[in-house]
């Protein structure tokens, strides 16, 4: 480009010995002259530098990232990752760590295929923002008008429901995954046989969904008449130029010469995992690298350099907020969980298999978007600790977190105990709620903390109410009853916190089904002894009490050994129970035993209920009764009834 400085067009050559300046006495440049062109020069070149962002350079950037991937692969045990960094339609940065495969020693790169997990669902929301570009299907049509089976419910489910994870779904963990691609279900015939219940009115309960969003991508296969795959691989990779990417399982050849292994790390060594195969697919099964990923965060940042899925007004419409709980809160986009920190507005999606672990962040303000994917199982928090890191490096931080004393005054109506809205709460699998609560509660210095699993953060409140946590990554919205008691907790995540009746804690079925078991082992171990001793008499009930409470003790027992069988068996990598990815016999002989159970506390009452009428010896009876139905109230409330 030339440059015209006071009237002069400055043209430079480059030497061994350097540049020099051409024919300057010939043009009357005198020394003053020379002085104001150079300080010009550098002050126009200091200007164009300053304007770029700092993430720009990518020097700085390349020695940040390294160091902190190789952080987290060490944090977490993980044996490798990947990471990209897009601004406007260029690539910053796109680099892999570690290994891709510990036994061939194979390293990571850019080209490595990683399963994204959730990240897929990205593209199921594409596609539906494709259809309704086209005008083939509506965002607030009932979706029943789409789909070959009914939904059921008085109130129609439309797409933005699914969409913003509001549909009022309970969730399933059983079936989600399978062993192999033999046991996965067309999706029409999964969905026939598979609809869980409504457990919230549509449009009022944040309830992450992953049938939601794969009834989607169905209702993408009826609009278009070929299978969600296909569709991706015409509509999305085709169009970016995502040759490296795939919804198939498994993932074909020759992509999967590029497949990261997945390990977990246990007992001082990492154990290979075998491929996940999802039966919900266009929720979790994709297949990609960080270069594909780029192309696809610069088509929703800039065109991608022409390339891109949707119109500039479908692009910005997918990107606006669709629902949320309070106007300070963040909601969800169209498909996208929004995200505020450090005074900007993200977009983004975490994905998560039982091995791999990914994230996508996009600032649609800054043109800005970072992939990251991880091959260890316990790896799930790296994703959020790179993008938080990169945040506070490049945007500073921006959070105000002092203490509320005033919290102090209003703990009891604060705390408690809760559980996430995406539970099960019509199957046996709703007993996991017992094993997963969030406890919430106010410190002595005035800070909510909020402790679920291993995970702890701590909340202040803002004037409208909105709780935001410390590292200024989350926000809480709670809600109230008419004493001022909090009934949930919305969070910023598309999950609701909901307060967990006292009769469904792990205290109270801990004292009913530990209790009873005691009460009538006790029993019965008390009356062979006295058997023994030839004391018969001693015992103080009638026979057909002696004969039902001795049998339920027995089926007790029966009940705790089936779960004990159920549970005990488990998958040598995945880490979690085999009765989550293959049928088992031991979930229907606990329920049976649940029934024969629950016939003989009968027998029981009606027992005690007798003695009642005739007036004689009827409080222990009346006493066993009362402690096997309250057992039977649990197995009816856990759903083995």
């Amino acid at each position: 480009m030339d440059i015209h400085v006071g009237g002069i067009l400055l043209k430079d050559w480059v030497t061994k010995r350097g540049v020099k300046v051409y024919m300057l006495r010939k043009l009357g440049v005198s020394a003053a002259k020379i002085m104001c062109l150079a300080l010009a020069l550098v002050f126009w070149a200091g200007s164009a530098l300053a304007d770029r962002p700092p993430y720009t350079d990518g020097g700085e950037l390349e020695a940040f990232i390294d160091g902190l991937m190789t952080a987290q692969l060490e944090q977490y045990k993980t044996p490798g990752g990947v990471v990209v960094v897009v601004h406007e339609d260029r690539v910053l940065l796109a680099k892999g760590y570690g290994y891709a495969d510990l036994e061939e020693e194979e390293k990571v790169t850019a080209d490595t295929l990683f399963r994204v997990g959730s990240v897929s669902k990205l593209f199921v929301w594409a596609a539906v923002m494709q259809l309704y570009e086209k005008g083939l299907l509506a965002l607030d049509q009932d979706i029943n008008t789409y789909l070959d089976f009914t939904i059921p419910g008085a109130e129609p489910i439309t797409m933005q429901h699914l969409m913003a994870h509001t549909a009022g779904f309970e969730d399933k963990f059983i079936g989600t995954f399978t062993l192999t691609a033999e046991d996965l279900l067309p999706l029409g015939e999964y969905f026939a046989s598979a609809i869980p219940a409504r457990v919230f009115p549509p449009g009022q309960v944040s309830a992450y969904s992953n049938y939601g969003c794969t009834l989607a991508a169905y209702i993408v296969e009826r609009i278009s008449g070929i299978p969600f795959y296909e569709y991706a691989e015409e509509h999305h990779f085709a169009s970016l130029g995502m040759h490296s990417s795939t919804f198939r399982q498994p993932v074909p050849e020759p992509l999967a010469e590029r497949l990261a292994a997945g390990y977990r790390y246990a007992d001082g060594r990492y154990l290979l995992g075998d491929f996940e195969f999802c039966q919900l697919y266009p929720a979790g099964s994709l297949s990609t690298t960080a270069s594909d990923m780029a192309k696809f965060m610069m088509a929703h940042l800039s065109g991608s350099n022409g390339q891109s899925i949707l119109s500039p007004e479908t692009m910005q419409l997918m990107h606006s907020q669709s629902f949320t709980h309070h106007p300070e809160l963040p909601g969800i986009a169209h498909g996208f969980i929004e995200m505020q920190m450090n005074g900007r507005r993200i977009i983004s999606h975490g994905g998560d298999t039982f091995l791999f672990h990914a994230g996508l962040y996009l600032l649609p303000d800054e043109h800005l978007g970072i992939f990251t994917a991880f091959n260890g199982a316990d790896a799930g928090g790296a994703s959020d600790n790179v993008f938080k890191a990169f945040m506070g490096r490049y945007f500073g931080d921006e959070s105000n977190a002092a203490p509320s004393k005033d919290l102090l005054e209003r703990a009891a109506q604060l705390s408690g105990r809760f559980h996430i809205s995406r539970s099960n709460y019509t199957g046996i699998e709703a007993v996991l709620r017992l094993f997963n609560p969030i406890r919430i509660s106010v410190d002595q210095d005035g800070y909510l903390v909020v402790n679920g699993g291993s995970l702890t953060n701590r909340f202040v409140p803002t004037e409208s109410g909105v709780f935001h946590s410390l590292d200024g990554q989350s926000q809480l919205y709670p809600v109230t009853d008419s004493t001022g008691r909090v009934t949930r907790y919305y969070t910023s995540f598309p999950v609701t916190f909901l307060r967990t009746p006292w009769y469904a804690g792990a205290e109270f079925a801990l004292l009913v089904g530990g209790g009873s078991l005691i009460v009538y082992l006790g029993t019965v171990i008390r009356w062979i002894v006295l058997l023994v001793k030839r004391q018969a008499g001693r015992i103080s009930l009638a026979r057909p009490a002696v004969i039902v409470v001795a049998l339920l003790a027995l089926t007790q027992v029966s009940f705790y050994l089936s779960a004990f069988f159920l549970l005990s068996k488990m998958h040598p990598v995945f880490g979690i129970p085999m009765a989550a990815l293959e049928f088992t016999p031991w979930m229907g002989y606990a329920r049976l035993v649940s029934w024969v159970y629950a016939s003989l506390s009968a027998a029981l009452t009606l027992i005690a209920l007798n003695q009642i009428r005739k007036r004689v010896k009827y409080l222990k009876p009346l006493l066993y009764a009362v402690i096997s139905q309250a057992f039977v109230f649990l197995l009816y409330y856990w759903n083995f009834l």
